[in-house]
Parts: C-alpha cells; structure tokens; sequence
C-alpha cells in the first residue's frame, strides 16, 4: 500500500512544477518568435528573388524583411505572443511538443529495462 504523504508529496511537487512551466511558457514563446523569425528573415534574406518566389509559392515563408527592420519585427511578434492568453500558449507548446513526448514516453520502459539489466552486472575483479 502506497504511503499516502509521499503521494501528497508528489502531487505538490508536480503542481509546483506546473506552475513553474506556465511561467516559463511566455518568456518561451518570446524567446521562440524572436529566434523563428531572425532565422527565417535570415535565410530569406540570403535567396535570390527566384527563390523567394517559389518558397512564398510553396507555403513556406511568410515575410521577408530588411536586416535592419528584423529585429524590431521579431520584438512585435513577441509582444503580440506575450498578450495571449496563458492557457492558449501553453497548450500550443504542448501540442508542438507532444511527438517528443510520446518517443520519450515510449522508449522510457526500454530504458528502465536496460538500467535493470545493469544492476546484474557483477563487475570484473580488478587485478592488484
């Protein structure tokens, strides 16, 4: 029978943790608008006008900015991210994170496994 203070225990721990995330979500999102859109501007900026136009064709650019107007750019998504809602941010973060959960998730009884045949190993006696 499990011990119902270390249950207690962990459900504190996991709502601290929880909370801490939710805080963590929008200095994320800023951080994640700022870093997308300096990387796409920046690699925007290095196509030629061709290929500009097939990317925008395709879906797979949304903008294409100056250098010196990215940086203001970047701060306006930002801003626009940090005026959402809590819960919307979080839950988009955990719909894009959810694949990388799932493998963790799925490989995690694999890995428990192989620490488990670890523990059986005897170790070799080491000459002296």
């Amino acid at each position: 029978m499990a011990d119902t203070s270390n249950i207690r225990d962990k459900a504190k721990d996991t709502a601290a943790a929880a909370g801490h995330a939710a805080g963590e979500a929008k200095g994320l999102a800023k951080e994640t608008a700022s870093a997308l859109t300096h990387k796409a501007g920046e690699m925007a900026s290095n196509l030629g006008q061709k290929a500009q136009d097939t990317a925008s064709n395709l879906g797979h650019k949304a903008e294409v900015l100056a250098p010196d107007r990215l940086l203001a750019r970047a701060w306006e998504l930002a801003e626009g991210l940090a005026k959402k809602p809590t819960l919307l941010l979080r839950y988009t973060r955990l719909l894009l994170t959810e694949q990388l959960r799932r493998q963790m998730h799925d490989l995690l009884g694999y890995g428990l496994a192989m620490e488990s045949l670890a523990l059986f190993e005897k170790p070799e006696p080491q000459p002296r």
